[in-house]
């Protein structure tokens, strides 16, 4: 029955339907179309958000600011520490290569044992 009702909403059964409706459709639908696309997406995204939710409440936040303004927010001390940057793209690249390796690795595997 759920089967049925992801195919209903996704288009059918051809695997060709369309984006699921909800933020996560528009997301997909915006990220597929390109960079610009996306862009807008975000920013209206982020508008409609603060069109709901009481200024006091919500914060915008961009990672480059680092721990001040989400400290702040909180109402917690700054840490002594640097911000965290794990979104560094040598570190996603190694991760996504890491992956891309082990995943060849256990193919190569499974077939030499048939």
């Amino acid at each position: 029955m759920l089967c049925q009702y992801v195919q209903k909403l996704c288009g059918g059964r051809d695997g060709k339907g369309e984006f699921p409706p909800g933020i996560f459709g528009e997301m997909n639908r915006a990220l597929d179309n390109g960079e610009e696309a996306a862009v807008d997406f975000f920013k209206s995204h982020i508008a409609q958000v603060c069109s709901h939710v009481p200024a006091n409440q919500l914060l915008v936040f961009d990672v480059q600011e680092g721990w001040e303004p989400l400290c702040q927010f909180l109402d917690v001390p700054i840490p002594d520490g640097p911000f965290p940057n794990i979104n560094d793209s040598n570190e996603v690249r190694l991760v996504f290569n890491t992956i891309k390796t082990v995943a060849w690795v256990a193919m190569l595997g499974v077939s030499g044992l048939v």
